[in-house]
Parts: structure tokens; sequence; C-alpha cells
């Protein structure tokens, strides 16, 4: 653990207002740690909203009823405490990245990503860890506030999704029993499950189809490798938050020790990079073009033709084999 909490929770304690924000482009636990984090100022009297320059994702939307967030465009009031949860670099929070933290003279930064740069005035950092929505129920059990039901079901889908369902290297025996006291506190999982995974537009079958039929094997078999154009979306109908999971799928080919996805944007290429073996390390692959994350999973991006962009990346993972037997 990179820093101390108790400084954090008095600064909580004595806000008169604090405006809780996530990385752009939300997963599930970036929407649940934020949001829970919010209901549960919200219930010990600190008065908290949401902004997420994104909004929050199709998944999450039958998860977050009980409050509203702000998207696009910051809140007009300001704020006493701004804090940035699980993103590791301030411009991950969006182009009002600045603004943002303008809007209070005090920023915390919460995060687990061993890439974090600790850009708040106070930063608890936490690689260890497998979610943001865990750090966020640390928070709460150390404020002594009441869990409700609608507190641990954003907390538990951030957990769920963060851990793969709990089949991510990251997960721990804490991880476990977070999990089960998150149950205890209401969490429904058949519910939560069926929300996050069971609930696909065609347009994702059509764009999976598209992806994994030009999915390919590299460096003897032990990377998999896919890319999405925006040719491929417009097909299918999809939208890039429809790419959702798909890196992980790659995941799955066997004999592979890691997977790249590699997906058009407006300007230049996002590289999601994900490994399931403990020995390669996704954030130091990623950290050679500006990126960063987690050792199993990581991201960056990258400009140039896409045959340079592939080229690039499968020499850097290649590099990264180069130490295993």
């Amino acid at each position: 653990m990179s820093d101390r909490l108790e400084p954090i929770l008095a600064e909580l304690k004595r806000a008169e207002s604090v405006l809780i924000s996530s990385h752009i482009a939300p997963d599930p636990d970036a929407v649940g740690s934020s949001c829970g984090l919010a209901l549960g100022l919200r219930a010990l009297g600190i008065p908290a909203e949401v902004y997420l320059h994104d909004g929050v994702p199709r998944r999450m939307l039958g998860l977050t009823e009980a409050i509203d967030v702000y998207s696009s465009e910051l809140p007009e009031e300001k704020f006493s405490v701004v804090v940035a949860i699980d993103c590791a670099t301030k411009r991950r929070l969006g182009p009002h990245h600045d603004a943002l933290f303008a809007l209070a003279p005090v920023t915390i930064n919460i995060d687990h990503h061993v890439s974090n740069e600790r850009y708040g005035k106070m930063n608890y950092i936490d690689s260890k860890t497998a979610s943001a929505s865990e750090l966020t129920l640390r928070i709460l059990r150390a404020l002594e506030c009441p869990m409700t039901p609608e507190i641990a079901t954003l907390l538990y889908a951030g957990v769920l999704d963060d851990t793969g369902s709990f089949r991510f290297g990251n997960v721990t025996a804490e991880t476990l029993r977070n999990a089960a006291d998150l149950v205890s506190a209401g969490a429904v999982v058949e519910t939560i499950s069926n929300q996050l995974y069971y609930e696909v537009p065609i347009r994702m079958f059509r764009l999976r189809a598209l992806t994994l039929a030009e999915m390919r094997p590299a460096l003897q078999g032990r990377l998999s490798l896919a890319v999405i154009t925006q040719g491929m979306l417009d097909t299918a109908g999809a939208t890039a938050e429809d790419t959702d999971g798909i890196v992980d799928e790659l995941r799955m080919l066997e004999g592979s020790i890691c997977a790249v996805l590699i997906r058009q944007l407006e300007k230049g290429w996002k590289v999601s990079l994900r490994a399931k073996d403990a020995s390669v390390d996704m954030n130091r692959v990623a950290g050679m073009f500006g990126g960063g994350g987690h050792r199993a999973a990581a991201g960056c991006t990258l400009q140039g033709a896409i045959e340079d962009v592939e080229r690039q990346i499968v020499e850097a993972v290649g590099t990264e084999f180069s130490g295993l037997s």
C-alpha cells in the first residue's frame, strides 16, 4: 500500500460537497466505485455527485437507477473536494480534466493501477487490490457507512467485472470475502450477472463474428491478435462500447499467453493487451508506448498505418516474451 488512508478519510468527513469522477469509456468498476462512493457519502450526510465524461455505459444502466450522473459537461457549481477513482492518469478523466480539478481546492486520487501517476494533492494507490470498487468498500467501512443493497450492487458489479467473474490472477482471498460481504448486504448475483453479461444486443454478436473471423496467432501461437476497423463497426452497426469483452475472448485461444485487440479511433489506434501468464507484464508493454494499466491488463494508443502499429506491438510483446523459457 503506497499511502495512508486516514488523511483522506478526514478530508471526506469534513467536506461540504464532493464531486467524484472516473476514466473515459467507463467500465463497471469505474461506474461502481464512483457511484457507490457517492451513495455512501450521501448516506453519511455528505453531498456528493458523480461526473463521468462519457456517461454510464449500457451494461450498467440498470444498476445505477439510484443515482443521476453528470456527463459531457461539468457541473456548474464548485465543490470542496474532487475525487478521481480508478483512473491512472489525469488526462484519462476526459478532455475537461483540468477544469474538473479546478472545481475544488482539494483533489484526491484513489486507484489500483500500478501505472498511476499520483496526480492528486492526496493519493491512495493500492495496486495489490483487484478493483477500485474494493477500495471504495474499504473507505466506506472505515467511514462506518451503512451498506445498502444499492451500494452493494454497484460495488459487486465492479468487483465482478474487474476480476473477469473471479477468473483472473488478481483475485485474492480478500476479494472473495469482500464479494461475500456485498452479497450479504443485498447484492443479487444473478441480477448483476444478467445485466452485465447476458443482455447483449445483436450488433455485438455481429461485431464479434467479424472480429473473431479475422483473429490470428502470432509469435509461435503465444499471442492472439485481432483488429477492429471503423468499417467493421459500421458493418455491424456497433459502437466503440460494443467492443467490450472481445479482447478477453481472444485470450481463450489454446496455447496463447496473451491477447491484443487493436481498434481504430478517429485518429490512431487503441491497443488493449491481456495476459494469462503471470510471468508476462502487459503494463510494461503498454508503457513502451506511453500507456499503462495492470500486469495482466493494460492499454495504449498508437498512431500510424495499421501495419506499422501491428508490427510495433508484436515486436514489443516479443521482447516481453524473450525472458520466458
